[in-house]
């Protein structure tokens, strides 16, 4: 998927959409895509990048976008969880300890998502790709080797 992706990947960046520009119905398409990360072992990040490089978004807003939709989602979970085992979270850890790993989780996952891009703009999805062929092919082979 990652390595075959130049072929949405709009070859002049200054004709590929924003995420300003993005279109209620393409935005609408990149979300019903993610319905595929449902699918056991793929990636919600990766299916929405590639979605939104199909609907003529350029890679960073591809990416931004992505990390956009993941926002509520995740959000609504981390407050579900929180009502509905806040005793025994505050009991096991205390309330201190849940506030600052609240903090300390965000201000890392805005750095990680700050390197990421950056890492996108320079390299592109092509490592990523590599990364999970790899990977693939070790599991494959370490599972197809017994003992």
């Amino acid at each position: 998927k990652m390595l075959v992706s130049r072929r949405f990947h709009p070859r002049d960046p200054n004709r590929a959409c924003t995420i300003e520009n993005l279109t209620i119905r393409s935005a609408l398409i990149i979300g019903l895509i993610q319905c595929i990360a449902m699918w056991p072992g793929t990636s919600r990040s990766m299916v929405t990048i590639l979605a939104g490089l199909a609907m003529g978004l350029n890679l960073v807003a591809a990416a931004e976008f992505s990390f956009l939709l993941a926002l509520p989602t995740l959000s609504a979970a981390t407050v579900y969880k929180m009502l509905t085992q806040w005793d025994a979270l505050t009991s096991y850890v205390g309330l201190d300890a849940l506030i600052a790993g609240i903090a300390i989780s965000t201000v890392v996952a805005a750095l990680s998502v700050k390197f990421f891009i950056r890492h996108l703009t320079r390299f592109g999805l092509a490592p990523f790709g590599i990364y999970r062929i790899a990977l693939a092919i070790g599991i494959v082979l370490y599972f197809a080797n017994p003992g």
